[in-house]
């Protein structure tokens, strides 16, 4: 109960002297200090405070407006840790934020010969590349390495490249696109390293900041 509805009680409970109502001595000073007009004058001030008061506040006397209203819960950002696979211009990718396309990342499902590579950055994603081997229709070049751009010379995929004459040369290099073996009649260009032969073998190499696995899942 407010202020104002309190000493309004008081006031409508005043009683005579012969009839003191001594739980209430506020009402006992208005009435000996207060004429009947001014007493008048106060209760019609009290009365509009008590009734704005009511107004203002709620039939449980809280706030009107009760507050923001709850937001409804929208679900949240989606899962960090759920993993999902995808295919790639190169292959296929897993990590938590890829579509999810495939139920698995690995060397058979991108070819059923399982010439790839599968490579794991941890904390953020896991890829495997379709490598291969391929000869130009003259034989005299083979390469082995992505097979998106070594496929370029022939479509028939081949597991290694041999030296197709004495003269032949096989060099190795490493590129944007990862490890590269091409077999030619031509010197090993600066930065390359010269080896026996070439296979889909010898390139499935992942960077250093990377780790071999089998899969990805």
């Amino acid at each position: 109960m407010c202020f104002g509805t309190v000493v309004l009680v008081c006031i409508m409970n005043h009683r005579s002297p012969n009839q003191r109502s001594y739980w209430c001595p506020l009402s006992e000073l208005l009435a000996m200090k207060l004429s009947n007009n001014v007493r008048g004058l106060l209760v019609l001030i009290l009365c509009l405070s008590a009734c704005r008061e009511s107004q203002e506040n709620g039939p449980d006397g809280g706030s009107r407006d009760g507050g923001a209203l709850p937001v409804a819960d929208g679900g949240g950002s989606p899962d960090a840790n759920t993993i999902s696979c995808a295919n790639t211009s190169t292959g296929c990718s897993c990590s938590s934020f890829a579509q999810d396309e495939l139920s698995e990342c690995s060397p058979t499902s991108l070819d059923l010969l399982g010439y790839g590579v599968c490579c794991d950055t941890p904390g953020l994603s896991c890829e495997c590349t379709e490598l291969g081997c391929a000869q130009w229709v003259n034989g005299d070049h083979c390469e082995c390495g992505l097979w998106q751009i070594v496929k370029t010379w022939s479509s028939t995929k081949q597991s290694q490249c041999l030296p197709a004459s004495i003269e032949s040369k096989c060099c190795e290099s490493t590129s944007a696109f990862g490890v590269n073996c091409v077999c030619s009649a031509n010197e090993c260009e600066i930065g390359a390293t010269p080896v026996a032969s070439c296979s889909v073998t010898s390139v499935s190499v992942c960077s250093v900041s990377t780790n071999f696995v089998t899969q990805c899942h």
